[in-house]
């Protein structure tokens, strides 16, 4: 075969394939033979080429007249149908045609003409970051841990304290996490390849480098500089067929030792449940399916617990909104919204900045703390267990209010410590002595001081206790019983059951600061007909506001708040 001229590029510019030329007529000069019979023998040939006509073959039919067929009179035929002489495999020509010969009859066919093909642009190649890299080495290094069963430590020991020189597998994270703006690696540039030509001298377009992946252009983007960059934080897919930054994170087992801890910046989904010490941090919803153990829980919004909490007395849960879940057992929950559960809260440290809502289930032990209404069908239980409700509670406000209150109280103390120590030096009868006279002017500072330092206490006390008036609607709603051994806590007061006392019935405090129950009658009694109440600072009494003392403003706080 001749050999290749220079390669051709293939653009819109280009020069049209030419036609077919017609056949050339036989040269006798250069011993080439008449063909009167040519139009006899094309109808016994045929030529087929692939899709981007890069090969051509040749047919010949059973019934070619052998006289006829010479390795001039196929060339012609080719050339007749736009064949470039350059492409022709003379070589190949002519074995197909001593084939025929050798088994007239017969039809046969070979490859009698070959294009140059194109060299197609090399696949372009991701190069990850060496954080990536790393942690895409450990994920991998861990998955083999795992499947052979070697990543499983002592449950009972904690790495960096029983074992100073464990490697803590708790620690471990099956998940890359990225930020938004991230470089995460390099594309090599693309490989523009060389055009080909085929049989017929035609421009065959060399294919475009491909990426190493597909690229989700919505969470990734590939910059003019060939760097991979995230669009969004989240989860990095860094396998298969896609590369791209999942914003919500599914884990389709257990939170266990094959995922390790989590810490995410979108919301979270677990299908599975969370094994014992490990720790899910989700800036999202958090959505757990089946059983939370002694674990960890975090997030900046809902918490939603299909299944529940066994949480051994060890299980943290905290959530910037609402908390649901099936039930709730031996855990300390915290949420700014509200708590609903569906059967049990049992043995629980619970604090909600909203209400606590279990209709038809049961509080039983620990310490249940809600701003608002605390709804329960069963408080308790026959054991007589200890249960405690505060109602109308903010403990961080609570806490820092009773501490200011100490803090005044301490200081009137000292103050009139100060003035009846020195009392003497106020006398008349001492006024001209100069050494008395300077004792006196140094308590009045020390008086003056500690007015000031009272004043502002009490300033604080006072707007600590707006911010709690405002942010807090104290009710216990029983739709069912409350057994002995509960107490309830509002404002001021403790209200202890020294019998079972079956509900509906609600329990508030009225404008006066008085806890009363409503029972469905038109006009609610003192807490005192169902229960002992003792005055108590555990969820400390709030002064009663200058516009409620007025005689009816207690009976019409009462007829605008409903029974249960």
């Amino acid at each position: 075969m001749s050999s290749s001229p220079s390669p051709p590029i293939c653009s819109a510019s280009a020069s049209p394939r030419r036609s077919p030329r017609p056949p050339r007529r036989p040269d006798p000069l250069r011993g080439e033979p008449a063909m009167a019979n040519a139009h006899d023998l094309d109808a016994h040939l045929q030529l087929r080429h692939d899709e981007r006509k890069l090969q051509g073959s040749l047919r010949i039919g059973p019934k070619v007249p052998l006289s006829e067929l010479t390795a001039h009179a196929v060339r012609v035929f080719l050339e007749a149908r736009g064949v470039g002489d350059r492409y022709i495999d003379k070589q190949a020509v002519q074995t197909l045609i001593e084939t025929v010969h050798s088994a007239p009859g017969t039809e046969q066919e070979a490859i009698v003409a070959r294009g140059r093909p194109p060299r197609d642009g090399e696949r372009r190649i991701l190069e990850w970051t060496p954080r990536i890299a790393e942690r895409i080495a450990e994920i991998n290094a861990r998955k083999e841990l795992i499947e052979t069963d070697q990543a499983k430590p002592n449950q009972h020991k904690i790495p960096g304290e029983d074992e100073p020189d464990a490697v803590d597998h708790y620690s471990h994270s099956a998940f890359i996490i990225v930020a938004a703006g991230e470089t995460l690696g390099t594309v090599t540039p693309p490989d523009p390849g060389e055009d080909g030509e085929d049989i017929f001298g035609g421009c065959v377009p060399a294919r475009k480098s491909p990426m190493p992946a597909e690229i989700d252009t919505d969470s990734l983007a590939l910059l003019p500089d060939h760097r991979l960059v995230a669009k969004v934080a989240g989860r990095l897919i860094f396998s298969g067929g896609t590369r791209a930054v999942e914003t919500t994170l599914t884990v389709s087992g257990d939170v266990g030792f094959s995922a390790g801890h989590i810490d995410f910046p979108g919301p979270v989904h677990v299908e599975g449940g969370v094994k014992d010490r490990f720790r899910v941090v989700a800036h999202g919803t958090l959505t757990i399916r089946k059983l939370v153990e002694a674990s960890f829980l975090q997030s900046t919004r809902d918490i939603v617990l299909e299944r529940g909490v066994a949480g051994r007395e060890v299980a943290t849960i905290s959530a910037g909104r609402h908390v649901e879940s099936g039930y709730l057992e031996s855990a300390t929950i915290t949420t700014m919204g509200d708590c609903i559960v569906k059967r049990e809260i049992t043995n629980c440290e619970l604090r909600a900045r909203g209400s606590v809502r279990i209709p038809t289930g049961a509080i039983r032990g620990g310490t249940v703390a809600a701003a608002n209404t605390i709804e329960v069908g069963t408080l308790g239980s026959a054991q007589e267990v200890v249960t405690e409700i505060l109602a109308g509670s903010i403990p961080e406000l609570d806490g820092l209010l009773a501490r200011v209150n100490e803090l005044i109280l301490e200081a009137q103390n000292k103050r009139r410590l100060v003035s009846e120590r020195n009392a003497h030096l106020f006398k008349d009868e001492q006024g001209k002595n100069p050494q008395l006279i300077e004792r006196r002017m140094g308590v009045e500072f020390e008086l003056s001081e500690l007015d000031g330092h009272i004043k502002s206490l009490q300033h604080a006390a006072r707007r600590l206790e707006e911010n709690i008036r405002a942010n807090t609607a104290p009710r216990v709603v029983v739709t069912q019983k409350v057994f002995p051994g509960v107490a309830i806590y509002m404002r001021g007061h403790r209200i202890t059951f020294k019998s079972e006392t079956k509900g509906p019935f609600t329990l508030r405090v009225n404008s006066q600061g008085r806890p009363v129950v409503d029972t469905g009658a038109i006009q609610p009694t003192d807490a005192g007909t169902i229960a002992e109440v003792k005055p108590s600072d555990r969820v400390p009494r709030l002064p009663v506001p200058d516009d409620q003392t007025a005689p009816n403003a207690d009976a019409q706080q009462d007829r605008a708040m409903p029974a249960a």
